[in-house]
């Protein structure tokens, strides 16, 4: 699906259009955890494949890194407007606990 880009939709949730808790943005290479922002999913996009989405927890704001290629990976689409939706959930183990859906560009936290 074609998405606009990244700026157009800053603008539109700027005027409260679409907003959302995540925007995609693709990237070339893992970026650094460091330079992680909250509201974004980011696609490491390859020679034109899919192979990891990387976020910050919502609880915790530890690095997630999900793998979007092979046996056991995550699904993420996208909608027009760059909101991720990512199946199966997300269990972020590592830490806090945090186990969420991510719809819509929405996060929907579980009770265990």
């Amino acid at each position: 699906m074609k998405a606009l880009p990244v700026w157009a939709v800053r603008v539109l949730w700027m005027l409260r259009i679409g907003r959302a808790d995540l925007c995609v943005v693709d990237v070339g290479e893992q970026p650094n955890e460091g330079e992680l922002r909250t509201d974004v999913l980011y696609r490491e996009i390859r020679d034109g494949y899919l192979k990891w989405a990387y976020l910050v927890c919502p609880r915790c704001r530890e690095q997630i890194q999900l793998p979007l290629a092979g046996k056991g990976s995550w699904i993420v689409t996208m909608d027009l407007l760059r909101r991720p939706t990512v199946r199966p959930s997300v269990w972020q183990t590592g830490s806090c606990g945090a186990h969420f859906f991510i719809d819509r560009g929405h996060f929907a936290f579980t009770r265990d």
